[in-house]
């Protein structure tokens, strides 16, 4: 209930809790606008204004040559340090007077490496997951930012900047996070004459956002001209609910009386504590295995650039170059160092060394367990230790896509045992479904084993639109086409994996389908498969049964000869 003579209601905080709830399930559109203060980064290590402001005004007190005149300014306002917090931009003023420059540096410092506290990672989900995704701040750090890009896929706009306004518009898509004293590299207003009115070409774009939305204010004191002055202004928002942690000073008073009915105010445990309950009465998720697999994925495509950076200089870099490239990878610190030392190396007596000294080093690594597992099936053929790697990898991390993929296939193709296969196909892409490698793997699967060509097909061009340059997958998809008798819809696919193909054991498949199918290469894709095959080129465990039995039902010219081929290309030597 409000105090006598107040026009905005006093609510109590379980009830907002309740209102909030409520508003989440009942409302489609979830059109609510975070305002955010000094308040909401405390817990990130930044100081609050106050914390600024009295640090400043005591060290202004500690400079003999300023003494007189701060403590002149501190009687004629009656500063106390319960009210010092609403002098910040006077203060920041009298300690930075004639050297802005160093005030900035100030601030720099003081935010410079901090970690977006709990609070945020709430935040983060709220504006990916739903219509609420904007943010209006008056402070400078990169919180809310930050904690998008580590907690989440999603990239927000941040507009630090005045000059940016013009780009400030709703998407449903796109976090929206606007910074009306400007971002921290952008010589952000801390001054009273800067702050004491928005600048103009904020108030336009602010207006629109705020016309149709409800606001939830969260440690921003009101201490500035700027913010306020536009608030008490506009018709918007439709409601205001002001959360703080101490009574509202005559400022933050007199704009909610100005709002009435439609303005709120709730006394606040702290930003963190408040999102720890909104995320509660909003039933969200915990961010624990988000956290992981964004992070799991960054990790990975990192590796991947660095495998394939590596691998490319020291087959095709200066000297040099080479050089450096055995430099970085012979002095291991991780399971990852040592796979990067395997790759680094042609030599299969040298990477299986490596392996068992890595290992020695790191025998509960699933990623090296499981790597040494694929190493032994297809270089050494040793298919019951190969198992038991697979096995250990799983072990220690049944969560691993890739180790339940590779022993999937290798339960297919080794042990041929397809209902374990198709388990662990089925648990890869669970926990990776837009891996495009396992849905090809798969589909190859459903095709050749359960003859679900429909199903096949649909996962094949899932894998492409994923992937479209990939040469095995369109191979892979070619091969498929062809198998159905559609050479006309499968050519443009065999044609991009002939682009595209940079392995010898692609190319082998590829030739084949050509010579299985289209006999304006019958000739030439004869020669080049005896070239590679006689090379020692092979393709062990591939299957080319259904373009052999589509080849003979077209009329192939030699029959014979194309089952020849390809029981020595699929042969696997043990």
């Amino acid at each position: 209930m409000s105090n006598t003579g107040e026009k905005f209601e006093r609510l109590d905080y379980n009830t907002f809790l309740s209102v909030l709830a409520n508003y989440k399930s009942t409302s489609s559109n979830s059109k609510l606008c975070f305002i955010l203060g000094a308040g909401a980064s405390v817990m990130s290590g930044i100081p609050s204004g106050g914390t600024f402001a009295k640090k400043w005004r005591d060290e202004l007190l500690a400079d003999p040559n300023r003494k007189t005149k701060i403590q002149a300014f501190i009687d004629k306002h009656t500063i106390t340090n319960a009210n010092v917090g609403e002098f910040y931009c006077e203060l920041y003023d009298l300690r930075f007077e004639g050297a802005k420059w160093q005030g900035i540096e100030y601030l720099n410092k003081e935010m410079k490496g901090r970690e977006p506290s709990y609070g945020y990672t709430v935040l983060s989900q709220i504006l990916t997951h739903s219509n609420s995704n904007i943010v209006i701040t008056t402070n400078f750090d990169n919180l809310v930012e930050k904690s998008l890009y580590i907690y989440t896929e999603k990239q927000p706009l941040m507009l630090g900047h005045e000059m940016m306004a013009a780009f400030a518009k709703e998407s449903p898509d796109t976090p929206l996070i606007i910074k009306i004293h400007r971002d921290l590299f952008f010589k952000p207003f801390n001054t009273e004459d800067e702050t004491a009115d928005l600048q103009k070409s904020w108030k336009g774009a602010l207006e629109r956002l705020l016309a149709n939305r409800i606001a939830i204010v969260i440690g921003y004191g009101g201490n500035d001209g700027s913010l306020m002055k536009f608030l008490n202004n506009i018709s918007g928002p439709e409601e205001i609910y002001w959360c703080d942690r101490s009574e509202p000073n005559a400022k933050v008073l007199g704009l909610l009386n100005n709002k009435g009915v439609t303005a709120h105010y709730i006394e606040i445990n702290g930003f963190d504590e408040l999102m720890f309950d909104i995320s509660n009465a909003w039933k969200l998720e915990r961010l624990n295995d988000e956290i992981i697999e964004v992070a799991k994925d960054r990790a990975e495509v990192y590796r991947k650039k660095v495998e394939d950076l590596t691998s490319r200089l020291s087959k095709e870099g200066s000297p040099e170059q080479q050089e450096r490239v055995k430099q970085f990878v012979e002095n291991p610190k991780s399971w990852w160092d040592y796979e990067l030392k395997v790759r680094a190396t042609e030599n299969k007596d040298k990477k299986e060394k490596i392996y068992n000294e890595g290992l020695k080093s790191f025998p509960n690594s699933p990623e090296l367990n499981g790597n040494y597992a694929f190493f032994l099936q297809y270089t050494h053929k040793d298919y019951d230790a190969a198992e038991r790697y697979y096995k250990k990898a799983l072990e220690l991390d049944p969560n691993q896509a890739n180790s339940n993929n590779n022993y999937a296939v290798f339960l297919l193709y080794i042990r041929k045992d397809y209902d374990a296969a198709e388990k662990y196909y089925k648990k890869a892409l669970e926990l990776e479904p837009n891996q495009a490698n396992i849905i090809v793997n798969y589909a190859s699967f459903i095709q050749f084993i359960l003859k679900g060509y429909d199903t096949a097909e649909k996962k094949y061009e899932k894998a492409l639109e994923l992937e479209p340059d990939d040469a095995d997958y369109n191979g892979n998809y070619a091969s498929f086409l062809l198998a159905q008798g559609k050479k006309d819809t499968a050519k443009p696919y065999l044609n991009k994996a002939f682009e595209k193909c940079t392995e010898n054991q692609l190319q082998i498949e590829l030739w084949f389908y050509r010579y299985a199918h289209y006999l304006e290469y019958f000739e030439e894709a004869h020669k080049k498969l005896i070239e590679l095959i006689e090379q020692g080129i092979r393709s062990p465990y591939w299957n080319f049964e259904d373009n052999i039995k589509q080849a003979e039902k077209d009329g192939h010219p030699n029959v014979k000869e194309l089952k020849r081929l390809a029981k020595i290309i699929t042969e696997v030597k043990i």
